[in-house]
């Protein structure tokens, strides 16, 4: 396997940033945690929007290098909040010079901190596949913006963590969720049992812990040939 460690560049770093940004000030995101009554300022909101984005790259990157295809996130601008990308965050892949719907759902998530699980709120549990990835942003940057102009020039420094299929959160037996954590819960190291973290903001999480991901090369590439299968190749987008 290739580039599980990738490099997100600098002007897709600035692309994110601006994406961000339109979203902010257009109104198009809500302006509270999700799950929660707290409000986020400007700062904070973009800086999430962006690590998020520079997460779905790093992954775009991994298959380009292992596949040859090369997944587009979505960075489409939608008028109401409540609209979302119905959890795809790469709906479609461009090779041969085409644009192709990806039949796939996958949904990308990012993580800075020394992360144990992979969390999932219910209310988005609605993909085939959930990858997480490490992305290397400074500590502060929800409260300092001051970094950005380093970061357009430099880039960001990521790690693909691992992944799970939408089954592999559930049980074989009941269909029913394998750790389910509730608003108010906190999560524990799976190691030690020991409770970690501030409170769950939303009303029900789906989680598995990082160590039970799939992240050997023959899980990989498994994943790849599917997302490979998966393209539609009808009319170009």
């Amino acid at each position: 396997m290739q580039f599980d460690y990738v490099t997100v560049r600098g002007h897709l770093i600035r692309s994110c940033y601006d994406f961000a940004k339109k979203i902010y000030n257009k109104n198009a995101v809500s302006p509270r945690d999700f799950g929660s009554d707290s409000i986020r300022d400007a700062t904070d909101s973009i800086s999430d929007m962006v690590e998020g984005k520079i997460a779905e790259l790093a992954f775009a990157q991994m298959v380009h290098a292992n596949t040859a295809l090369s997944p587009e996130a979505n960075f489409n601008i939608y008028d109401d909040p409540g609209i979302t990308d119905g959890g795809s965050d790469l709906p479609q892949v461009r090779t041969n010079n085409q644009s192709l719907a990806l039949r796939l759902s996958i949904d990308v998530k990012s993580t800075r901190a020394r992360s144990h699980w992979l969390l999932v709120d219910n209310f988005r549990f609605h993909s085939d596949v959930f990858v997480i990835v490490k992305v290397d942003l400074p500590d502060d940057i929800e409260s300092n913006s001051n970094h950005w102009p380093e970061l357009f020039r430099w880039g960001v420094r990521c790690k693909v963590i691992g992944f799970a299929y939408r089954h592999d959160f559930l049980t074989t037996q009941t269909g029913d969720p394998k750790y389910p954590f509730k608003k108010g819960e906190r999560l524990f190291n799976p190691n030690t049992g020991d409770l970690i973290g501030p409170p769950l903001k939303s009303r029900l999480n789906y989680g598995l812990p990082i160590g039970s991901l799939r992240k050997d090369t023959y899980e990989w590439f498994e994943l790849f040939r599917w997302i490979k299968s998966s393209v539609f190749y009808g009319e170009a987008i």
